[in-house]
């Protein structure tokens, strides 16, 4: 018994159905659905490879599922629960499983930020259509162990029909045209001819049927016609022109408004009490002031990163050395420079400058002890008095985050670390 690398939806099908995706962001990608789950507290031990990801052929309409693995070292397959009926009941039950803590998570917990609100939309889409999904097995080769995996739970399966609304596939006896019909059919259509009887009545009342509905919704849009009659079509009412100034300037104050009523329901949402089981993984302040800031420079998420803010214009520049050696900083931004990470977000260096700054670093995946730098750059607005600068560390561990506190003074270096296991 062998299982399969790829599942293929041929031309968009899939067992005489076709699959047509409903994506609503960049959440709807099995890896960045994954870390957002988890950075928001969601926990069930199948999490990693339940979602396979799915990718378009090019040049074609074939659609190919592969199992999500963000280690690409691994080799899983799939497997058809019928070919492993000691493992069937168990996989199903983990599938329902899954689903129920999912859809708890979805009712218990509030988003707050932008980014958390993105993910439970994409959420909300795919628990919509989770009665879609198709439940395999997937195997790890390496641990030996099975698990349930779905292919198909981004969208929905609709009835493969052609153009002229006929099933594709389908046969339809051809008869040559010199063939004379059969006695015995032509007997048989002739006795299923209906007979109508009495038709000038049918006729008629099938007409008046038709003039009470239409009379009927004439009546309905008189009622629900406004007094000044239909805009564009009939106007009995003087309408005050307005001038494209005056309507600029009402389009911003309605701006203005819905800014304001944004601002005021997010603050109304972080004062709501959440659920006890889920209190703990609640954002703190800390926690949101670093998370502002990140959206306001519009960093990359992803696996393994680290951030530093402080609280005055000077120059902090945060550098990091990965398990190999390598570095990642100000002189070499780029992971291709440096075969470390990338600094996506460089701060209070020459211009924008900014009294709440924000750095941050995206780090490849490596195991062992990744070295922190926090060095404090002197120059005209480095810290004059005799108390140092105060900042803070947040160190993103697929998932796991943890902080560091620490100060300055100009001219210093600070290091931390933080280890990552297999």
């Amino acid at each position: 018994m062998s299982g399969k690398k790829q599942i293929i939806f041929k031309d968009g099908c899939f067992d005489g159905l076709r699959f047509n995706e409903s994506s609503s962001n960049e959440f709807s990608a099995p890896e960045l659905l994954i870390l957002g789950l988890k950075r928001l507290g969601f926990e069930n031990s199948d999490l990693e490879f339940f979602f396979a990801r799915s990718e378009k052929m090019s040049g074609s309409h074939d659609l190919i599922w592969e199992i999500n693995a963000p280690n690409s070292y691994k080799t899983l397959e799939f497997f058809d629960l019928d070919e492993l009926p000691e493992f069937k009941n168990e996989i199903e039950a983990r599938n329902v499983r899954f689903e129920n803590d999912l859809r708890f998570f979805y009712d218990s917990v509030t988003p707050i930020t932008t980014e958390d609100k993105k993910i439970f939309e994409a959420l909300s889409r795919i628990l919509e259509n989770f009665s879609e999904r198709k439940l395999y097995a997937g195997f790890d080769s390496q641990t030996q162990n099975y698990f349930p995996v779905v292919i198909g739970w981004g969208g929905k399966f609709s009835r493969n029909v052609s153009r002229s609304g006929e099933l594709i596939g389908a046969q339809t006896q051809k008869r040559d045209k010199k063939e004379p019909i059969p006695d015995s059919q032509l007997n048989s259509l002739e006795n299923n001819i209906p007979v109508v009887s009495d038709g000038g009545f049918i006729f008629s009342f099938y007409w008046l049927i038709w003039v009470i509905i239409f009379l009927l919704a004439l009546l309905i849009i008189a009622k629900l016609t406004p007094s000044c009659g239909l805009r564009g079509f009939i106007n009995t009412c003087q309408v005050e022109q307005k001038t494209s100034s005056e309507i600029y300037n009402l389009e911003s104050y309605l701006q203005k408004l819905t800014r304001q009523s944004l601002v005021k329901h997010n603050v109304c949402l972080q004062s709501k009490k959440m659920a006890k089981n889920i209190l703990e993984k609640t954002p703190t302040k800390k926690d949101l002031d670093i998370k502002t800031r990140l959206d306001r420079e519009d960093a990359d998420i992803s696996e393994v990163s680290v951030s530093l803010a402080w609280d005055t214009k000077e120059d902090l520049d945060l550098s990091v050395t990965c398990p190999n050696d390598k570095t990642v900083s100000h002189q070499k931004k780029l992971l291709t420079e440096n075969s470390c990470g990338t600094l996506d977000v460089d701060a209070n260096f020459k211009v924008n400058i900014l009294d709440d700054p924000v750095e941050h670093i995206i780090l490849k995946q490596f195991y062992g002890t990744y070295k922190i730098s926090v060095k404090s750059m002197t120059n005209a607005r480095s810290n004059k008095s005799e108390i140092p600068t105060s900042f803070k560390i947040e160190v993103n561990n697929s998932g796991l985050v943890s902080r560091f506190d620490g100060s300055i003074s100009p001219g210093e270096t600070k290091s931390f670390s933080f280890d990552r296991q297999p």
